[in-house]
């Protein structure tokens, strides 16, 4: 079965003097000199195994020894062109502020386990979505697995402690499991000095299996400094023809690792087609799962722990308060202007410390019809402010200066295949940046990770949500 392999790297300094700014700058210019893109700090992203990528793995050998520097990297392997009898069900992350906390429930075997309740109404583009050891799935999901009659799955509803009509994400669990899966982990090689910890170098095994695993990985282990392995999740070609699956259309595989395999849930390709044609889910969730008569040389070889399943009282509870839900729906949500601006002249009133005067009228007049516009009615009340302890409203002066930085960041992103477009509108404490897009949405953006992580409809979706939620 072929694999790709691909590696994300960068160089580090030898020594800790130089100004990571410099740092930065020396491996972009690196990069770049090597033909590549990077980020804004020197990652750069290689697909291995061709005459190509290994000229550049051969630079950046010459580079750490001629210049004393080191090369960091995380490797990743992934199966291609699988044909499978069974998918994967991707998920997505939640975003911010869109789960609640966790609530104790009673277990079928008499323990208990931890699910999660979330405000549904702020996830606008209902999905799969992953959470802790498990997935969550929308209700289209749940009720297409219902119309297709599909066998051994057990939903659990969420509960939704969010003050809007949304759709419903329910906790979906496999009745069976598969006994054992080899990959679906990340492992570390440090060559470079010494545990601080031990004192020793990493064991001879790990090496040992660097060389077992093949590929690219030995030639990696002899340039990189610190090489972190990802493998992805094998299966068993026997173990998923045994009778503990008959007449079941969905199993799942729970193990040690929390984000890769944990609550991993499979679909028969049968159950996937019927889900997708019942527009339960589409095809760009689904993930045909590679299933080898023996499992591949340098893997390991785990057995599934067991999952715990709520009780049948406890679901059979769960689903009589989303009836009553659905019988009495909570209002849909509807932020307008007036809503937005109601809530921030209250504040304003009651926090005039944080608030500074109205917007001049020359000033105001001079944003009509430009990308600010839309944020006039807004600066009557006030020219910005501590909107709430997360959301700082910034005056159009240092909007439009955060926006040229910004977008000057985003233009250091070489690795986006896309980019938000708009202007930056607010701050957050942690660095994130809250942006009106050229679309009319506001989007919360990541300082760390270049994405977003929250989206409000408009601009007075943003308002009221930036002062309410804090009440």
């Amino acid at each position: 079965m072929r694999y790709v392999e691909k590696l994300d790297w960068i160089l580090d300094a030898a020594s800790d003097r130089l100004k990571a700014e410099d740092e930065y700058q020396i491996n972009i210019d690196f990069v770049h000199s090597l033909g590549l893109k990077c980020d804004c700090v020197g990652w750069s992203t290689l697909t291995l195994g061709t005459p190509e990528a290994d000229r550049v793995l051969d630079a950046i050998a010459d580079f750490c020894k001629r210049e004393g520097w080191y090369a960091r990297g995380w490797y990743t392997r992934e199966y291609v062109d699988v044909e499978s009898d069974w998918y994967v069900l991707e998920a997505d992350f939640f975003k911010d502020g869109t789960l609640d906390h966790s609530v104790e429930v009673p277990a079928e075997d008499g323990s208990t386990l931890k699910l999660s309740s979330l405000k549904a109404y702020r996830e606008l583009m209902p999905a799969p979505k992953k959470w802790g050891a498990g997935v969550l799935v929308p209700d289209r999901f749940r009720k297409a697995f219902l119309r297709a009659d599909l066998k051994g799955g057990t939903f659990n509803w969420a509960k939704d402690t969010g003050k809007y009509r949304a759709e419903q994400y329910f906790h979906l669990f496999a009745d069976r499991q598969i006994p054992q899966y080899s990959g679906g982990e990340r492992f570390d090689y440090c060559e470079w000095k010494p545990s601080p910890e031990t004192g020793a170098y990493p064991p001879v095994e790990t090496y040992e299996r660097i060389l077992a695993l093949g590929g690219t990985l030995p030639k990696l282990a002899k340039i990189f400094y610190n090489l972190h392995v990802s493998l992805p999740v094998c299966l068993l070609a026997s173990d998923l023809t045994a009778k503990e699956l008959d007449g079941v259309d969905i199993a799942s595989i729970n193990g040690a690792d929390i984000v890769l395999v944990s609550g991993t849930i499979l679909l028969r390709n049968s159950a996937a087609e019927a889900l997708y044609k019942n527009g339960g889910v589409t095809m760009n969730y689904l993930r045909a799962i590679p299933i080898m008569e023996s499992f591949p040389e340098g893997y390991k070889v785990r057995s599934t722990v067991k999952q715990a399943l709520p009780n049948k009282e406890y679901v059979a509870q769960s689903m009589d308060d989303y009836e009553k839900l659905m019988a009495n729906p909570r209002p849909v949500r509807k932020i307008g202007e007036k809503d937005a601006l109601k809530v921030l002249r209250a504040a304003k009133k009651e926090r005039k410390e944080e608030f500074l005067k109205t917007l001049p009228k020359a000033m105001a007049q001079s944003l009509a019809g430009t990308e600010y516009g839309l944020l006039l009615p807004y600066y009557q009340i006030t020219r910005g402010g501590d909107m709430s302890d997360e959301y700082r409203l910034l005056p159009v002066e240092e909007a439009v200066t955060a926006t040229e930085e910004w977008r000057e960041e985003l233009a250091k992103e070489e690795l986006l295949e896309t980019s938000p477009t708009g202007v930056v509108i607010a701050r957050c404490p942690d660095g994130d940046v809250v942006v009106l897009t050229t679309q009319g949405a506001v989007i919360r953006f990541s300082h760390e990770a270049p994405e977003t992580i929250r989206q409000w409809e408009d601009v007075a979706a943003f308002v009221y949500d930036a002062i309410t939620e804090s009440e």
